[in-house]
């Protein structure tokens, strides 16, 4: 079974077995400067598989230039593996910093205007806020007993 995204472009493919493979949209590229982030998104419908490989935008969010709010999640900490994952450094974002996102062609960049903690149930950080076009990056906190989820906001500052 092949799923397809609002833009009806492929982005996971269900095997017989019932589990989701994970797609990187190379359009999708994640940068935060502050804390030498650099990397893909990739996109799946099957979260806890999908946060395994990286970075996974949120299926039922905005992407950029839709103007809403695009969601991103990962994990601080991979049990078991060496390799940091991409959000281990994302406590040390600040206020004012640059996040930049390319998505097909063009560069979002946003600017960091909030740092919160909430529980692991509050999807309002995955709200739309009223067709304003917002980042968010959310991970487990604290690191080494991840009870809750660090939640970083960005707003849109230009577009190349």
């Amino acid at each position: 079974m092949v799923i397809t995204d609002r833009a009806n472009e492929v982005v996971s493919v269900r095997s017989t077995k019932g589990t989701y493979t994970y797609v990187y949209r190379e359009e999708l590229y994640l940068t935060i400067p502050s804390i030498g982030l650099n990397e893909y998104v990739g996109v799946g419908r099957d979260g806890s598989e999908s946060l395994k490989e990286g970075l996974w935008h949120i299926p039922y969010t905005y992407y950029p230039g839709e103007n809403g709010n695009v969601v991103i999640a990962g994990h601080s900490i991979n049990y078991g593996s060496l390799v940091p994952p991409s959000f281990f450094y994302l406590h040390r974002v600040e206020r004012g910093d640059t996040v930049e996102i390319e998505y097909k062609g063009r560069l979002f960049t946003y600017k960091v205007t909030n740092k919160s903690v909430v529980k692991p149930n509050d999807i309002s950080v995955e709200s739309s806020h009223n067709g304003e076009e917002i980042l968010t990056l959310y991970t487990c906190t604290p690191i080494l007993n991840p009870i809750n989820r660090l939640v970083v906001t960005a707003n849109l500052v230009s577009i190349d």
